[in-house]
């Protein structure tokens, strides 16, 4: 059992803590769902729950779309580079001196 899930349970009823930054940076990923599993199950939510996980999808979908345009943008960047050393390569095999 983790500190937190400890502190989340004690005595026999369930009732909800704050943490310290240093416990929560500390805790997996995994830890804070199991300790929040354990008090979501006595807690009303209120309708900044709900819009929270509308943000966090929000940002998740933000995200993805930021990566597909850096690797886009990479593609191109590479693409750029392919064309100039061919250009280069053209002029100095191709251009007399005129």
């Amino acid at each position: 059992m983790t500190h937190l899930t400890r502190c989340v349970v004690d005595r026999g009823y369930r009732h909800q803590m704050s943490y310290t930054i240093k416990q929560l940076r500390q805790t997996s990923d995994d830890q804070l769902i199991a300790v929040h599993d354990q008090v979501a199950v006595g807690v009303a939510p209120s309708v900044n729950y709900y819009l929270d996980e509308l943000r966090r999808r929000e940002m998740a979908a933000v995200m993805r779309s930021s990566n597909r345009l850096a690797q886009a943008s990479l593609m191109l960047a590479l693409m750029n580079t392919v064309v100039a050393v061919v250009a280069v390569v053209v002029a100095v095999t191709f251009g007399g001196g005129g």
